[in-house]
């Protein structure tokens, strides 16, 4: 069962295509040395697990625009350092923080980035966009860039909460 009550942790064995649409509620998701293709169907892979919820190591994740990659845990988490995992859209409703461990870039971030609560940190790294994606940050969440980073580029919509009293903030 992968309903959000239960939330499991999946190890590829094997080189997989997921196909269709649905949501996937996952503590961890290990895709080794493997690769794993999630088809242009709209798909949410929701990650409860605590530090690293996305392992690996030679393998690869090669996602679709509609997939949404939703951070959800209760407990910081942060994206792997791995050039071979390609996101879809980013979805933070994390209760603290979320810490990419790369940089974000057209290769690697097909859609937009949606903080709906918690704490984006980019954790140093450039966050660069293209014309088609969003970048949003709602009321009540937060953007934290760390190091000699610099704001968000190349998103065609910048979009930050502002109704008071729990607009969104950016720290820098």
């Amino acid at each position: 069962d992968f309903g959000a009550a239960t939330p499991v942790t999946l190890i590829l064995d094997k080189n997989s295509v997921w196909g269709g649409a649905g949501t996937w509620n996952l503590s961890q998701l290990n895709y080794a040395t493997r690769s794993l293709t999630l088809t242009a169907f709209a798909n949410t892979i929701n990650f409860s697990g605590h530090n690293t919820p996305i392992t690996g190591s030679t393998g690869t994740i090669l996602s679709s625009a509609a997939t949404v990659w939703n951070f959800t845990g209760g407990t910081s988490q942060t994206l792997p350092a791995a050039a071979n995992v390609q996101y879809g859209s980013i979805r933070v409703s994390n209760s603290t923080t979320v810490t990419l461990g790369i940089g974000l870039n057209a290769a690697n971030l097909l859609a937009g980035i949606d903080v709906q609560t918690g704490t984006l940190s980019n954790g140093g790294f450039a966050i660069v966009g293209t014309a088609g994606n969003t970048f949003n940050v709602a009321n009540g969440a937060t953007f934290l860039l760390t190091g000699t980073s610099t704001m968000v580029t190349g998103f065609g919509t910048r979009t930050f909460g502002s109704t008071l009293p729990n607009c969104s903030t950016v720290n820098y």
